[in-house]
This record gives C-alpha cells, sequence and structure tokens, in this order.
C-alpha cells in the first residue's frame, strides 16, 4: 500500500456537524492531489466542488464558511462550493497541508522552503505578510535531513500544534507525533505506542487526539491500529485494530487519514485493504459507517 498518498486531516472545531469535505480521483504523490468533494455526514450528498484534480488536504475554517486547500504547490482558501479561489502563498518552494488557527486569523501549514519540510504561520487574509517560522528542522553537518515535519494540527486553545515528526537514521523514515508551542520553541514527543503514525486529529475540546499507526507502512506489515488518547498521549483506547494474515503478518485493512467530528462524538477516517473507502465511526461505542466507497483527507464542517 502505498505510503505517499497519505495526507492526515487536520484540527476539528467545535460546533454541530456539518459537510465532510474529502479528495477523490487522480492522485499525484506526494500531495495526493484530486478532486474536491463534499458529503453529508450520512454519506449522501456527494457533490464535487472543483473543475479539476488539482487540489490536497482541505481543511475548514472554523467558522465552517472557507477551506484552507494546497493547490499546485501553494495555499490557497476557497468557498465551500469551490469559488472564490485566494491565493494565500507565493514561494518557489512547495507549500502544503494547511490549517487554520482556532480564531480563523492564521494558517499554519508545511513548507521547504529552507531545504527541510518545516512548520510555517501566515495570516489567513490580506495583507498575508511574511510566514514565520515556527520548526526549526536543517541538515546535519554532513548535509543529510535526518528529521523534518508535515501534517501540522493546531490545537483548539490555540496554544500548540500538533504534527508528525519525521526522523531517519539511515533506514526508512519513522513518523512519530510531536507538538511544539504555536510560537515557536521546544518540539516534545505525544507518545503513540509502537509503529508510524499516519493520521491524527484534535478533539473539538482539545483534551483528545486521535491518531492511526501502521508497524511497517513500507513492507505492508500489521498491527494497524485507530485510538484516541488523552492530549499528551496517555491512556490510549483502541477503536479498531488489524493484526494481519496470520501467516504473512502483511495488513488486511489500514487506517489512514482521520479527523474528529465537530460535536466530538464521531470520527471519520479513510480505510486501506478490504473494506476500503471513507467510514465514519462513533467514538463511545465503534460503531462504524461506510460513506464512500473512495476518498481520502477527510475534514468535517463546523456549525459554530
Amino acid at each position: 500500500m502505498a505510503l505517499s498518498g497519505v495526507v492526515p486531516a487536520r484540527a476539528s472545531f467545535a460546533g454541530s456537524n456539518g459537510h465532510i469535505a474529502f479528495v477523490d480521483g487522480a492522485n499525484n504523490g506526494l500531495f495526493s492531489e484530486g478532486y474536491l468533494f463534499t458529503v453529508r455526514a450520512d454519506g449522501s450528498g456527494r457533490t464535487r466542488i472543483t473543475s479539476a484534480p488539482a487540489f490536497s488536504a482541505p481543511q475548514w475554517s472554523p467558522n465552517g464558511r472557507r477551506l484552507a486547500v494546497e493547490h499546485s504547490g501553494d495555499v490557497w482558501t476557497m468557498s465551500p462550493t469551490g469559488a472564490s479561489l485566494v491565493r494565500v502563498t507565493t514561494n518557489p518552494a512547495d507549500d502544503f497541508e494547511p490549517t487554520w488557527s482556532p480564531d480563523g486569523a492564521s494558517l499554519a501549514f508545511v513548507s521547504n522552503r529552507t531545504g527541510v519540510r518545516n512548520i510555517f504561520v501566515i495570516h489567513a487574509a490580506k495583507p498575508f505578510g511574511s510566514p514565520r517560522q515556527v520548526t526549526r528542522y536543517a541538515p546535519n553537518s554532513t548535509g543529510d535531513v535526518t528529521d523534518f515535519a508535515t501534517s501540522p494540527r493546531w490545537s483548539p486553545d490555540g496554544q500548540a500544534i500538533m504534527f508528525r515528526h519525521w526522523h531517519s537514521s539511515g533506514e526508512e523514515p519513522v513518523a512519530a507525533l510531536a507538538r511544539v508551542p504555536a510560537i515557536g520553541g521546544a518540539v516534545t514527543a505525544i507518545p503513540t505506542g509502537s509503529g508510524h503514525v499516519l493520521g491524527s486529529d484534535f478533539a473539538p475540546s482539545g483534551s483528545q487526539i486521535a491518531f492511526s499507526t501502521f508497524q511497517d507502512p513500507f513492507h505492508n506489515l500489521a498491527p494497524t491500529r485507530l485510538a484516541v488518547a488523552n492530549d499528551d498521549g496517555s491512556s490510549p483506547r483502541v477503536l479498531l485494530a488489524d493484526n494481519g494474515d496470520p501467516a504473512t503478518h502483511e495488513a488486511r485493512k489500514v487506517f489512514g487519514d482521520v479527523a474528529w467530528a465537530p460535536s466530538g462524538a464521531y470520527l471519520v477516517f479513510t480505510k486501506g485493504g478490504t473494506q476500503s473507502g471513507l467510514w465514519r465511526i462513533r467514538v463511545a461505542d465503534r460503531q462504524e459507517r461506510q460513506l464512500s466507497a473512495t476518498g481520502r483527507q477527510p475534514a468535517w464542517q463546523p456549525f459554530p
């Protein structure tokens, strides 16, 4: 199963549950670009909102009135119908995976403009100004990139940004969860058990996180898990798990992108392998429902 198409979803904001935005269609490698769609929380009303398969990483603003997306290597915002496109970043480097601050005034995103993927913050409305760098990963003394950041999610209280911290010691890189103050500073690890983190999100309350892990995605080895925990990674509770084929230990299901519902009662997530597609699960009792046979990078619209 291709790891390159995994782009975790962003932080959810409290409110009533609106539409779910997601990506489907053409897959363009690293940024997993495609058409943008929306669907109701029960899986009905699937609607394509872009005319070209050139968008990825949608995320709703806190008031549910705008989407931030990656398009052609830059961060943009648009209306829920795909209209009113506004370009936020214009750097020749790749800027991607935007996430809104809880007050809607700023966007955090990933950029390789320093030669290493780091997290930056920029104003969400004109004048956008110059981005501020939050993480400070850089090549080591031999010029090798051993650490970098992707997949930022802003905490609901606005104080921290959770992200995937990638580290390589000569083998395949491993992605773990970490957090950094939104103003920059020391990075703190968030324990998630063994395995490679594929997706994560804050609960609207900010007191919990959801995350998915894959023991060895490079060799398709189980176990895979979808879990929730306290915001510091403590007291994890596994919602779904696949221990793999008994003979080969290969994963039969992979839980990837995950986003929390604004009400806090559900998660929407992607499932690969058997029963693939876009799914919803109720956190309290693990009741599942398939929303779409295909789709990735879901984000749930809040109605404050």
